[in-house]
């Protein structure tokens, strides 16, 4: 199987605006989101020859960022930004992390696949937390890890029998104490996302169903025991984030939202020769995604009036994350990984 690969602004001013999303009211807080970034270009070496593929970013300030990812060894796949340079942490837990999140500098989350492993740091270390299994499945793919507070965290993934012939999606609940399995009905999908609408309370899972005939793209609406699946298409085009307290949908020309039983749009680029990938933000007049737009391939931003090339690049990416002055695009170019680290001037 495979593994599937928001910051705070200023209070500036408050104007009531009404969303498309059914009557649903959006306060406007903000001004729209800068562009005048300067702009660092990182590259991630250990020796020579090693095979490091990182793909999930997180950070408690732009001294404090942590990138996470595979490698061929498991002293390569953890590293941390200290705000002048990116370090190798080479203590050696696991070689398939696959995502990290965490609340604050001392309070971090990470789990791999297929291992079943979730790691925490403490401020000072890396520990594996725990090593998790079900009866009958021996191997566990935690894919991401996120949660609305320390004590309300989630682990999303599939429990395989045989590394993707049998398999069925998990959902996994942290309460500030312990992690256990979610009960869920089995569904034959891989989840590999999950975030939460805290104007809905609703929570949003996107995950792959893997077939000989080819893959299929599934989004679950979870409201903490039962599952609806909303969404299904085989062309992969639905993605979702949350970007201040909304969760905000794209399938590549378009902006939704999702409430009760179906999409609303709230920004059409369908005009424009633009395709969107997953996207993050500060607030809604402060988006950015990857993408290509009239031809040009990088990062894409939508400031609340027009959408506009950010940062020209031909890399892939496979992760952002955003402060409110800074951020961090993870990418790849074919050898090493790249962080490209703009900073508001």
């Amino acid at each position: 199987m495979r593994n599937w690969v928001t910051g705070v602004m200023i209070v500036l001013s408050f104007l009531l605006i009404t969303c498309k999303d059914k009557g649903i009211e959006i306060i406007d807080n903000t001004l729209p989101g800068r562009r005048d970034y300067t702009w660092t270009v990182d590259t991630l070496k250990a020796n020579p020859g090693d095979q490091i593929n990182l793909s999930s970013l997180w950070g408690s300030s732009p001294s404090d960022v942590w990138a996470v990812g595979s490698a061929d060894a498991s002293n390569l796949a953890k590293w941390h930004y200290n705000g002048t340079a990116w370090k190798l942490d080479s203590l050696r837990l696991s070689s398939n992390l696959s995502s990290v999140f965490g609340f604050a500098q001392d309070n971090v989350w990470a789990c791999d696949a297929p291992d079943g492993n979730i790691l925490h740091y403490d401020g000072k270390s890396w520990m594996k937390f725990g090593k998790y299994s079900l009866p009958g499945y021996p191997f566990l793919y935690l894919v991401d890890i996120w949660g609305a507070s320390p004590d309300d965290v989630y682990c999303v993934g599939a429990a395989s029998i045989s590394g993707g012939g049998s398999y069925k999606g998990i959902i996994m609940h942290f309460d500030g104490g312990r992690w256990d399995f979610v009960s869920i009905p089995d569904r034959r999908v891989e989840f590999g996302w999950i975030r939460r609408d805290h104007v809905t309370g609703k929570y949003f899972l996107l995950g792959t169903r893997f077939e000989p005939t080819g893959d299929s793209v599934k989004v679950f609406q979870f409201d903490g025991q039962n599952l609806k699946e909303i969404y299904a298409n085989t062309d992969g085009s639905l993605f979702f984030n949350l970007i201040d307290r909304r969760v905000y949908f794209t399938d590549r020309k378009r902006i939704l939202f999702y409430s009760d039983t179906s999409f609303t749009t709230w920004q059409d680029f369908s005009s424009m020769n633009v395709r969107l990938g997953f996207l993050y933000g500060r607030t809604h007049k402060d988006i950015v995604a990857g993408g290509y737009l009239n031809g040009r391939h990088g990062i894409l931003h939508y400031n609340g009036t027009d959408l506009q090339m950010l940062y020209e690049t031909s890399l892939s990416v496979f992760s952002m994350f955003l402060l409110p002055s800074d951020i961090f695009i993870l990418t790849h170019d074919g050898t090493y990984p790249i962080v490209i680290h703009g900073v508001l001037k």
